[in-house]
């Protein structure tokens, strides 16, 4: 592998900004946490904190989705999505 490949590899590797951290529910039975390089171009996920499931995808769209808070019941997120990149976030 040469340097190019190893730095394209090194980029494609799913992470998380370190402004969209994950957040625990209130209830602390779940975290939610926007994945980048993982989907186009990034995804939320949740998982129990348990450790008893693997991270279950939330979100599989061409569309900028990511997520912004837990309800007070801790039964949904609140996600945002940018639409074509136009930065008028819609809450869901």
């Amino acid at each position: 592998m040469n340097h190019e490949e190893f730095l394209d590899s090194l980029l494609s590797l799913p992470n998380i900004e370190d402004d969209l951290l994950p957040l625990v529910s209130r209830d602390g039975k779940w975290a939610a946490w926007t994945w980048f390089n993982v989907g186009s171009p990034c995804d939320v996920f949740v998982v129990s904190t348990s450790g008893s499931t693997s991270p279950v995808r939330l979100t599989d769209t061409p569309e900028t989705t990511y997520l912004v808070s837990w309800t007070i019941d801790s039964k949904a997120v609140i996600l945002a999505q940018d639409k074509n990149g136009n930065e008028r976030d819609q809450l869901f």
